[in-house]
């Protein structure tokens, strides 16, 4: 059966197995075959575009009866693989990207010289001081919107006036 996510690691199905030993009193030997058996199942209702608690419900109950554990401890492992899953779909955090050097002639500095010339730079940035911040044009006073905007209804209101 082929799996569109990938599978648990040795490590990871080992861990399952010991947890459901030790949580749930479940045999070794049926621990490393339900570890198995769920992580299948996980696949394959994470292959799903919309899975359905049904799906789940119905694996717990299965692995259950199969491997003859109680059905709390097949939900558990189902959603301990579940979850162990979903964590290697996750993208991994972005990697910080390397600073490009200023020129081919910084590139070809020892490494001193380049020390010095980061220096003088630092230097330099400090002393020119921060941006200042664009501001928008001042706005007319308000008194001026006021006499422009009587100007105008009066000005409508002449041209009103000389249509009748």
């Amino acid at each position: 059966m082929a799996l569109i996510t990938p599978g648990l690691s040795p490590v990871q199905r080992a861990h399952v197995a010991d947890v459901l030993h030790r949580i749930g009193r479940v045999p070794v030997g049926r621990a490393a075959g339900i570890s198995l058996e769920v992580d299948a199942a996980a696949g394959r209702v994470l292959a799903q575009t919309r899975p359905t608690d049904e799906d789940c419900f119905q694996i717990a109950e299965a692995v259950a009866h199969a491997y003859g554990v109680d059905p709390l401890t097949a939900a558990f492992s189902y959603g301990h693989v579940l979850g162990l899953r979903v964590a290697l779909r996750r993208p991994s955090s972005p990697r910080g990207r390397r600073r490009a050097s200023i020129s081919d002639e910084y590139a070809r500095l020892t490494l001193e010289h380049r020390h010095a010339v980061n220096g003088i730079i630092r230097l330099l940035l400090s002393r020119q001081g921060p941006d200042e911040p664009a501001q928008a044009p001042a706005a007319p006073p308000a008194t001026e919107d006021i006499k422009a905007a009587r100007r105008w209804v009066r000005q409508a209101g002449q041209a009103a006036r000389a249509r009748r």
